[in-house]
């Protein structure tokens, strides 16, 4: 048995927040708009809430405060002189005190350089009661075009000195950049040591733009015991993005064992229909100061109820059509690995639809800072679906002394369209999804996509190079093969592999660990050696196993004959020396008089789901630690790896700002989708010199993944029994989700396909009459939602939809691509029926054109909207095979 205190914050867009105890009843009160919103929390016996409620069971419960109680001084800057506010002092070149138009006021920060800091600072002496805390620091800020992506640049910060002379620097919260609205960041402050004062910051530097500081306070967190109160939350009216929203939240807090499980249940009303109504859920996890060095594991779930209909429909991918069955629990795609404590999903949503009067609901993570381990599934017995993340407690984090935190994001979607559809449910909820996260899934290369070279520098051997739609060159070159590329318009990406550390060991140094780790450590001290760096960075910052040795696999590769060894990016010497690479990269192309589009990053799939141990790996994560399958807390390396990326990406200048991934969407890593801009993968669809092609569902989950942006592959075959035949094949598959098909070499590194005129000469006429139509459709750009109907088998015949949204139908076209995955022959004279009444209004005209093979036809809309495909129009596709329609407007 234990106790925990915990702290539930539901962040509203609001500045006013007020919160009163009154005969055991909780009431929460906050101001928005103009308008109130208030949640009553009252005593009632544990299973007495009524449908559609839960039950809070609490052990110890922190209450809730007024920040207006807060321990700093003039928290919202109301005491001041013009400019100036009260107890704030500068904090680099400072702040300006402004008023805001309702009257209140805010402390603006506006740099115009990178180089510039500005802040403004206040120093706390806690009393003796609370020297070692626990105490509760937060602020609320709003961005106008803040650079750069969230870090401790612009954040709440914090800086601790203790009583007997020591510090603790940097202690922070970031918020997020861009242009938002009142973002709440708090930070959780509990010590061993006795605090003498706190410096509490708000800062912008290293970023161009304008932050306001709306309000900063810093309250007591010490818990109030409410043992044997049972809470119910009831039914309130909520005010979120313009939408009104009747949402009934509550939630449960139980200990069994050794977990804690912490729920939110959920359910939104009718009147959600038209709304985006997004929940960003945090739960920080306070453990008591007696517990702080017992580590252990937790299992973090939210749960909702879709309510009580069974005709709701479990949505997990794009392309699934089971129905569910009572009495099984369904989980969403879990992909199995070792170490971790329970298998980890990989979508970042699912979907329940329709909920009433069609719309759904979905639920997941939220792509912004931190690798989550989660997993989604529906219980129909139960009538819950919900998403849990495992994290794990320890006293060893710096980010998250003896807690953590989860991100979930709750989100209504239109569900009309084909409603008995899993897929049709799931890929509106996929929709919705992207707006939400818009500025992740924007692409600036959306119109500059193609086909991906890789290491190939002398573009110029290639006769009409042009005919291959090359756009993406892998690895550079010299200065005047990067030019010629420049000038083709072929983007250059020079190679990196920062989380590999590849050494040569001869084969009598391979036999086992001891003999690794004596060559490893002999190879750092001799001076003489050219892999000294190399050894010295395995050293300082390869990851560990749970007995304290190094991870490592043996290799027998073209490019290394010996060991791999696997680096956290968090801490040791490997970090700055990739970043200095990309540095000198930068630099070659300034002075080679020639530019690069950004940095390529290999392998970002290896080893990133392995667990490293060290203590370094524990202290340093910027994600919350995660539990193995004893409990045990880790460091995901894959979230090592996030924060470098990051840190990468934040550190590449305004003319190469991009970052190209490859092994991109292979293992369940959805955070990487918000760091680069192009990825890709090398693939063999060659077995036995027999053609088979990656799954349909796989081709579904990396189209899902990257949006709009763009996604590649590179065949690595033998290239002596691919056929002309393999290469239609190959094309015609990755039409249909306009993925970019390229080829690489039989064992990514020798006999490569583009130095072989014969291949390329062979395979010459269908880039000329595949390629065109691959940058028309990505050029419009995917949408998830096919809104076309087809009178055939799902499982053989499937629609994908290319379009700009921004102009609809009328002044943009609108592609469609129709596959035949299946070898399901048509029979003569079938009729295949496309049915658009969401895209196409009848009595409108529309020139239909097929782009592979010319063939145009005028379609005069009817009253069902329906456009067969046969003989006489347009040929449906035959077994294998894709057509890509393109409908433009005709003006009458």
């Amino acid at each position: 048995q234990r106790s925990c205190a915990v702290l539930l914050a539901l962040a509203l867009p609001a500045l006013s927040f007020a919160a009163s105890i009154s005969a055991g009843k909780l009431t929460l009160v906050a101001s928005t708009s103009g308008e109130q919103v208030e949640a009553l929390l009252d005593n009632v016996p544990l299973g007495a809430a009524g449908p559609g409620f839960a039950n809070f069971a609490i052990l110890n419960m922190t209450a809730l405060r007024n920040s207006s109680s807060t321990m700093l001084r003039n928290s919202e800057f109301t005491q001041g002189n013009g400019s100036r506010a009260a107890f704030w002092d500068d904090f680099g070149s400072g702040y300006t005190r402004i008023t805001q138009p309702d009257g209140s006021f805010a402390l603006q920060l506006t740099s115009a350089n990178l180089n510039a800091t500005l802040g403004a600072m206040q120093t706390f002496a806690p009393p003796s009661s609370l020297s070692r805390g626990p105490l509760f620091v937060a602020a609320v800020s709003s961005a106008q075009n803040v650079s750069g992506e969230p870090s401790p640049d612009y954040s709440l910060y914090c800086d601790i000195t203790f009583t007997d002379g020591t510090h603790e620097y940097g202690l922070n919260a970031p918020f997020p950049t861009g242009t938002n609205t009142n973002q709440l960041q708090s930070i959780i402050i509990q010590t061993e040591k006795t605090i003498a004062f706190i410096n509490v910051y708000a800062l912008l530097r290293s970023a161009t733009g304008t932050a306001l500081i709306h309000k900063v306070w810093l309250q007591s967190m010490e818990p109030e015991p409410v043992v044997g109160t049972f809470l119910q939350a009831t039914a309130t009216s909520l005010k979120f993005q313009g939408h009104t929203s009747q949402a009934a939240l509550a939630a449960v807090l139980t200990a069994v064992n050794q977990s804690i499980s912490v729920a939110m249940h959920v359910t939104l009303l009718q009147d959600c229909v038209d709304s985006a109504l997004s929940v960003d859920f945090r739960l920080p996890l306070l453990v008591p100061h007696q517990l702080r060095h017992k580590e252990r594991g937790l299992s973090l779930e939210k749960m909702m109820h879709p309510g009580q209909d069974d005709s709701w429909v479990w949505a997990v991918s794009i392309d699934s059509e089971s129905q569910l069955k009572l009495p099984t629990v369904y989980p969403a795609l879990p992909y199995y690995t070792e170490g971790l404590l329970r298998p980890l999903d990989r979508y970042p949503l699912a979907g329940v639809g329709p909920v009433a009067d069609g719309f759904g609901l979905a639920l997941g993570v939220a792509p912004q800072h931190q690798l989550l381990v989660h997993r989604k599934q529906a219980d129909l017995v139960q009538n819950i679906v919900s998403v849990s993340v495992d994290v794990a407690i320890t006293g060893r984090s710096k980010q998250f002394p003896c807690q953590s935190e989860m991100e979930i994001v709750l989100f209504a979607f239109d569900s009309v369209i084909s409603p008995k559809y899993p897929s049709a449910t799931f890929r509106s909820a996929l929709a919705q999804y992207y707006s939400i996260f818009s500025q992740l899934y924007s692409s600036a290369l959306k119109k500059s996509q193609g086909v991906w070279l890789p290491f190939l520098s002398n573009v110029s051997s290639i006769d009409h190079v042009e005919d291959f739609h090359i756009r993406v060159q892998e690895g550079g070159g010299s200065a005047e093969n990067c030019q010629e590329m420049n000038r083709l318009g072929i983007q250059i990406f020079p190679y990196i592999e920062p989380h590999l550390i590849h050494l040569s060991v001869p084969k009598d140094n391979c036999t086992d660990y001891a003999h690794v780790l004596q060559f490893v450590t002999a190879c750092a001290q001799n001076t003489s050696s050219s892999q000294q760096d190399l050894c010295q960075q395995v050293l300082s910052s390869a990851i560990r196993n749970s007995l304290g040795q190094f991870e490592y696999r043996l290799e027998t590769a073209p490019w290394n004959v010996g060991v791999v060894f696997f680096a956290n990016l968090n801490y040791g010497l490997r970090a700055e020396a990739e970043l200095n690479q990309t540095k000198k990269f930068i630099a070659n192309a300034q002075s080679g008089n020639f530019s690069i589009a950004g940095i390529y990053v290999d392998s970002t799939a290896a080893a990133q789901l392995y667990l490293d141990y060290t203590a370094r790996a524990l202290e340093t994560t910027l994600s919350p630690p995660v539990p193995d399958s004893t409990g045990r807390p880790a460091v995901l390396m894959a979230s090592a790896s996030l924060a470098f990326f990051r840190t990468l990406k934040a550190s590449l200048p305004p003319t190469s700002p991009y970052l190209m991934g490859n092994t991109m969407y292979e293992l369940p890593e959805i955070e990487f989708f918000s760091v680069f801009d192009l990825a890709g993968v090398e693939t063999n669809w060659q077995v036995g010199a027999q053609f088979r092609p990656t799954s349909r569902s796989m081709l579904a989950f990396k189209r899902s993944m990257a949006g709009q942006r763009p996604y590649m592959f590179l065949q690595n075959t033998n290239f002596d029994t691919w056929t002309y035949e393999y290469t239609e094949s190959y094309f015609a598959a990755c039409l249909g989700l306009a993925i970019w098909p390229g080829f690489f070499s039989v064992d990514a590194a020798n006999h490569q396909y583009f130095s072989n005129a014969t291949l390329y000469n062979r395979d010459r006429p269908l880039f000329r009459k595949y390629m065109p139509v691959f940058a028309e459709l990505t050029a419009a750009g995917w949408q998830p939602q096919s809104l076309t109907g087809v009178n055939a088998d799902r499982s053989s015949c499937l629609v994908e939809r290319f379009a700009d949204p921004a102009c609809g139908a009328v002044h943009c076209p609108v592609y469609l691509t129709v596959e035949n995955v299946r070898c399901v022959p048509q029979p003569v004279g079938h009729a295949l029926a496309l049915t658009s009444p969401h895209l196409f209004v009848p009595g409108q005209s529309y020139r239909v054109t097929e782009l592979l093979s010319g063939r145009a036809v005028q379609w005069v809309v009817g009253a069902t909207s329906t456009l067969n495909l046969t003989s006489a129009t347009v040929e449906p596709p035959t077994p294998g095979r894709t057509l890509a329609l393109k409908f433009e407007w005709q003006k009458a």
